[in-house]
């Protein structure tokens, strides 16, 4: 006869499977990701989802054994997204000098918790994929020492600026970023079979921008500007037809955030660092 322990973790899972993640949305403006670079005026396609780079969906990606695609892109494909794809043009966005500290800027509309990661790939080349091994090999580090995972604890749509440190030694004519999403807030199941929520599998984002990185003492730090003008106009609010400013080469805060609502900011409840496999 099973255990009392044995049928809580058993009920404990079917409650996960049921469990629907409550869909947040989110995209990276700064750099601008590649299906986000027509709300800045460059002259590529327009993707008024591009805060639904979540991987073809939860439940997908679980069919896939949670795995995802480099850039948000179903695992199985299409890679829309990757070198090859529709929105994967190789136009650089921004021009940072080595081993400076920039600040990455991501909106998110519905804002669910969890903990945002950037990572960086040197490509050099527009047809050249990034993989996730590469991605893997420079993971950020955020601006205050604090580490490389961003903790996101608000809820409510806002704007995150997180200043991070790009690696010393590290030039190239086209690097990959990337921004990873984790959400927390919807109940799961953990390795060790306790649930809660922010346990087990979660909702995630993604999203990659093209940039460039000069050695020291060339000119960077400074986004490009577009020199055309998109292929298609729609009314915008005014945070997503704010240009881009100079990337600040000081030290700044671990985390400014600008809040449009206010929601309840309680702290996750659970973070047992469950991921996919990448």
């Amino acid at each position: 006869m099973a255990s009392i322990m044995q049928l809580t973790a058993m009920g404990m899972v079917l409650v996960a499977l049921l469990w629907q993640p409550v869909s947040s949305h989110g995209r990276l403006n700064k750099p601008p990701g590649r299906s986000t670079m027509w709300r800045y005026g460059f002259n590529t396609p327009v993707n008024y989802d591009d805060n639904q780079l979540f991987c073809g969906g939860f439940a997908h990606q679980v069919a896939q054994g949670y795995k995802c695609g480099v850039c948000g892109d179903p695992y199985n494909g299409p890679g829309l997204h990757e070198a090859g794809g529709k929105f994967a043009n190789g136009i650089i966005v921004a021009t940072y000098q080595e081993g400076a500290t920039v600040t990455m800027e991501v909106q998110i509309d519905a804002n669910h918790k969890g903990w945002f990661e950037f990572r960086i790939c040197p490509v050099n080349d527009k047809n050249v994929k990034a993989t996730h091994e590469c991605l893997n090999k420079n993971l950020l580090q955020l601006a205050d020492g604090s580490g490389t995972r961003l903790m996101v604890e608000k809820y409510g749509n806002s704007v995150v600026k997180v200043p991070v440190m790009l690696p010393k030694g590290l030039t190239c004519s086209q690097c990959v970023v990337q921004w990873r999403y984790h959400t927390g807030n919807s109940w799961g199941v953990g390795k060790d079979g306790r649930g809660c929520m922010g346990c087990g599998n979660q909702e995630e984002f993604y999203a990659c921008a093209d940039v460039k990185i000069v050695g020291n003492g060339s000119e960077g730090t400074t986004p490009m500007t577009p020199k055309t003008t998109p292929m298609e106009t729609a009314p915008m609010t005014p945070m997503e037809t704010t240009p881009m400013t100079s990337e600040e080469t000081t030290l700044m805060t671990p985390m400014e955030t600008t809040p449009m609502t206010s929601e309840e900011t309680t702290p996750m409840i659970c973070d047992d660092n469950n991921e996919p496999e990448l």
